[in-house]
């Protein structure tokens, strides 16, 4: 049996209607969405925007880097792979502590890491520095991404959840599409170290933005144990145009943890475990196909420059996927559409790989792979950021984008080594769409859990 205790209003009404946590939520769910909700989905938007232009930016400014440093390319790679690593370590490590502290903490823990190392890269004087800024800078990457994506679905109202989660991950490869033409441009007038300058001087300007104008979750809110968070909850649902409400506060939830503890408690490991799993799995048909479509094109014949134009028709490609995804949500179940876009990437690299080496198939295959694959991509994001309850959402999130990181920073490796022994790009590309299937095979279980509480909307 429920135990509520009362929470009154500080608004100064006199009379108020009383709301439990399940009414809240229906109200935010039903209502549309308010101007206040809106911009801070824009404001998501701008730090996952923001994520997207830090990995090209290294990508672009890396070769001239290892110059100027005078760095081999063991050196080049342990930079790489350290902001990887650092990646993985803010998805596993920090992410959770939004659970406990606060979205917006973590947000703005995250971007003054992003400062600290945008600025040390800027004035390195070795390349095992610069591993280790970089490192810094992964640390905030990862938890923002593991953050912001369950904390658009938070925002928004039941109809737009998989859609808002949609344009945030999308923001990442238009980021990165922005992001490398701001960075060719600055590398050849103002130098390499601008790069990370101006991505420090961009984190410095989210940081009031965010304080400012960027709301606590509501979820977060009616889950948090602090005094007054169902009064900043009745303030943010005034905001959004509500009624001033009383909200009444569960007492019986007093015994959940928070963090990995409920991730892998009975009842709920299945779930993590499966959704672990596909995003580990796809993850590395991703970071394959970023890593080597470029290199493929160069094999096949063509200049570098032509890899390029080819790489930025793949990012638009992939933002578009990733958009009709969300809208598509509105007629299909997020997790039909999630499962049949990684297997279509799957179909995709077959086709990719078996395309005869006429430029316009190339391109017109690639745009095709990269359409399923980011599509893909945000329909995962879309279920993983909608299928943990609210006390461990960060955690989970986390979790499932850390353990990806992992898993993706030996995709590249093996993709070279099979190269190197011989093998070519028909080859190469049917071993990742196995992969990319069997993610796909794994998304389309049931997502059950015996004490799943899944945002109303996700399915």
């Amino acid at each position: 049996m429920q135990s509520y205790a009362r929470i009154a209003p500080t608004l100064g009404h006199a009379m108020t209607e009383t709301l439990d946590a399940a009414e809240v939520q229906r109200m935010l769910d039903d209502a549309p969405m308010s101007r206040f909700q809106i911009r801070a989905l824009a404001i998501l938007v701008m730090l996952s925007m923001l994520d997207g232009y830090d990995v090209v930016s290294i990508s672009l400014a890396g070769p001239v880097v290892a110059e100027a440093l005078g760095i081999g390319k063991t050196a080049l790679g342990a930079v790489f792979s350290s902001g990887l690593l650092g990646m993985a370590l803010g998805s596993l490590v920090l992410a959770p502590l939004a659970d406990a502290w606060g979205r917006r903490a973590a947000i703005l823990g995250a971007l003054l890491l992003m400062m600290i190392g945008g600025i040390w890269c800027a004035l390195v004087g070795s390349g095992w520095e610069l591993a280790a800024a970089r490192a810094v800078i992964g640390l905030g990457i990862g938890t923002l991404i593991a953050v912001t994506t369950p904390l658009a679905g938070e925002f928004a109202n039941a109809r737009r959840r998989a859609f808002a989660i949609a344009v945030t991950t999308m923001a990442f490869p238009l980021g990165a599409m922005v992001g490398g033409l701001l960075a060719a441009v600055l590398i050849r007038n103002l130098g390499w170290q601008s790069v990370f300058a101006l991505k420090s001087v961009i984190a410095a300007v989210l940081v009031p933005v965010v304080f400012i104008w960027l709301p606590e979750s509501p979820s977060f809110l009616l889950s948090s144990k602090k005094g007054d968070a169902l009064e900043k909850l009745s303030g943010f649902l005034v905001r959004c145009g509500h009624k001033s409400v009383s909200i009444l506060q569960d007492e019986s939830n007093t015994a959940l943890k928070r963090g990995y503890a409920d991730l892998f408690a009975p009842g709920q490991i299945s779930i993590t475990l499966q959704l672990v799993a596909a995003n580990a799995l796809f993850a590395m048909v991703g970071y394959f196909w970023g890593s080597w479509l470029p290199h493929m094109i160069v094999d096949a014949g063509y200049t570098v420059f032509t890899a390029s134009i080819a790489s930025a028709i793949n990012q638009l490609s992939g933002v578009i996927g990733g958009l009709l995804l969300g809208f598509a949500t509105k007629w299909i179940k997020l997790r039909y559409l999630s499962a049949a876009a990684l297997v279509g990437t799957g179909v995709a690299l077959v086709l990719f790989g078996i395309a005869p080496s006429y430029l316009p198939l190339l391109i017109l295959s690639g745009a095709f792979c990269a359409f399923c694959l980011h599509g893909g991509i945000a329909g995962l994001y879309a279920t993983i950021g909608t299928s943990f309850q609210e006390h461990v959402r960060a955690s989970g999130t986390g979790l499932a984008i850390g353990v990806g990181r992992i898993t993706s920073s030996v995709s590249p490796l093996f993709a070279g080594w099979m190269f190197a022994s011989g093998f070519e790009r028909p080859s190469v590309s049917a071993a990742f769409a196995v992969v990319a299937v069997l993610s796909g095979l794994i998304l389309l279980k049931p997502l059950r859990s015996a004490k799943r509480s899944e945002l109303p909307g996700a399915q």
